[in-house]
C-alpha cells in the first residue's frame, strides 16, 4: 500500500493568536516567530550555557 506525502492539518491552538482551522501551518509558524523568536533565543542561549558543552559543539535541540 503506497502513503501519499502529506503534512497532516494543523490543530488550531489558541491562546497566543487569533487561530482558525484555516490558516496554514506556514502562516501560524510565521506570526509565532515574530512574536516568540527573541524569547526563543534568550532561552536556548541560557540552555545552552547552562549546559556547558566544550567551545567547538554543536547542539542539538530534540523537541519545544
Amino acid at each position: 500500500m503506497k502513503r501519499a506525502n502529506r503534512i497532516p492539518d494543523r490543530i488550531p491552538e489558541g491562546g497566543a493568536i487569533e487561530d482558525a482551522p484555516e490558516m496554514p501551518a506556514e502562516e501560524y509558524g510565521r506570526i509565532m516567530i515574530g512574536r516568540l523568536a527573541a524569547e526563543y533565543d534568550r532561552f536556548a542561549a541560557d540552555a545552552v550555557a547552562a549546559a556547558g558543552p566544550p567551545q567547538d559543539a554543536a547542539v542539538l535541540e530534540i523537541g519545544p
